[in-house]
């Protein structure tokens, strides 16, 4: 791959980097990929001014440095990419966006965020400013705020390592939608999840996103999905784009269900998604040790078992759970449902895996009995009836019986097993000596 470094020779901060990424170069400090290769080019006047500078490169990919600009000036170092969605402020054309590459910019991102000196906040920037004439992928990498950071040795040595050892992985690209300037959910989610951002639309124009628009946008990020800043949306903004995003097809994902996502692609957690709304609508999809792609299909556990299993021990229940190659889902008041997702080529295993970890887990915690294919539970409650009958009132005295402690009252010994309730319960269960 080769990589176009471009700086301006009236930028201090780009001269800064420039300079060491020179130095990298003498000491032979080469980039982690073999196959990259960095062209250093140094121009005059403003880089924003750009447009088609990418005509006749024989170039993969463009890295803007730059100084970064602000009317409330801070140590900054920032990636994001130029475009204009509106007038042309500054620089490049109105109603044009330039093609991005969200893995190499969030490749400088995470190195940024390694090498940063202290006192430097790393983020990404909502897409702003020119140039946006060019038909290859580009990025800024900028240093901010002020000539005191511009002039910064380690700040310029920091982007120069960042860009220089950038190490693009295999990540999700996404659309961003909504947000402050430095859009900083953007960057959370990026720092800590599969998502790559491409474009990223600041709060206050995505009243201008219509479908053309987000189509352009989708194209120029290739985006698999948008991502909705919903913290920074009105609720009528938020409806708006997502019913956008449904007429185009552009699938619109959370950020908890970014940061749920680990060795599971996104196409395949879409389609489990898909699955997941048609059988327990506004239900959320938790995920286990679920990897690869497959046809997604469902499972579904008796009602009455799981339901005695997480009575017996629900943590137990859930750490086996994140050992299984499997989904659960849980309902919109938090309550795990009895539906299950998985492949389709693992469910019949799976199927009996969840029947025997119920069974374990009430037999381990509950006492129980067999008989044939009927699981009785034998269970043992404290009963407040036979408390307030004891003169007992609520109150520190029945809170520390019901806790399974003796107390006194009025010279009198009252024990746990004074207020206590036995009953059983019997869940039929096929097979059920397989299971034990």
């Amino acid at each position: 791959m080769k990589v176009t470094l471009i700086s301006s020779c009236s930028d201090m901060a780009g001269t800064n980097i420039r300079r060491h990424l020179l130095g990298l170069r003498e000491r032979g400090d080469t980039p982690t990929r073999n196959q990259v290769t960095f062209d250093l080019i140094e121009v005059e006047g403003r880089l924003i001014a750009t447009d088609r500078i990418d005509q006749g490169l024989d170039s993969d990919l463009i890295i803007f440095l730059s100084r970064h600009t602000s009317r409330h000036p801070a140590p900054l170092l920032s990636v994001h990419m130029t475009g204009n969605l509106a007038r042309a402020e500054l620089g490049g054309r109105p109603f044009s966006l330039p093609p991005a590459h969200p893995v190499w910019m969030k490749a400088v991102l995470l190195n940024l965020q390694r090498y940063a000196p202290p006192g430097y906040q790393v983020t990404y920037e909502v897409t702003h400013h020119g140039p946006t004439e060019l038909s290859i992928p580009s990025f800024f990498v900028e240093i901010g705020s002020t000539e005191r950071e511009w002039k910064d040795p380690a700040a310029g040595n920091a982007v120069a390592l960042a860009v220089q050892r950038a190490d693009p992985i295999e990540a999700i690209p996404l659309l961003g939608l909504g947000g402050n300037h430095y859009a900083t959910r953007a960057t959370e989610i990026a720092s800590n999840s599969p998502a790559a951002f491409g474009h990223i639309i600041h709060s206050r124009e995505v009243g201008q996103l219509d479908e053309s628009t987000l189509l352009l946008l989708r194209e120029r990020s290739h985006a698999a999905a948008a991502y909705i800043d919903r913290h920074a949306l009105t609720p009528a903004a938020v409806r708006n784009l997502e019913a956008i995003c449904d007429r185009i097809n552009l699938p619109a994902i959370g950020e908890g269900e970014l940061r749920r996502l680990g060795s599971i692609g996104l196409q395949s957690y879409l389609a489990l998604r898909h699955l997941a709304v048609a059988v327990a609508p506004r239900s959320t999809i938790v995920l286990h040790r679920l990897s690869g792609e497959g046809t997604p299909v469902t499972i579904t556990v008796q009602n009455d078992l799981l339901e005695e299993a997480l009575k017996a021990n629900e943590d137990h229940l859930l750490q086996a759970l994140d050992t299984m190659p499997l989904a659960h889902l849980v309902s919109i008041n938090g309550r795990i449902l009895t539906i299950f997702l998985t492949y389709d080529s693992l469910r019949a295993e799976l199927i009996n895996d969840l029947i025997r970890l119920c069974v374990k887990t009430i037999i381990g915690n509950q006492t129980t009995s067999i008989n044939g294919d009927t699981l009785i539970i034998h269970h043992v409650r404290f009963d407040p009836h036979k408390a307030r009958a004891l003169g007992i009132a609520k109150g520190p005295l029945f809170g520390m019986l019901s806790a399974g402690h003796a107390i006194e009252k009025d010279g009198r010994m009252i024990t746990p097993e004074m207020v206590r309730t036995e009953y059983e319960r019997t869940l039929q269960i096929p097979g059920l000596v397989r299971y034990v």
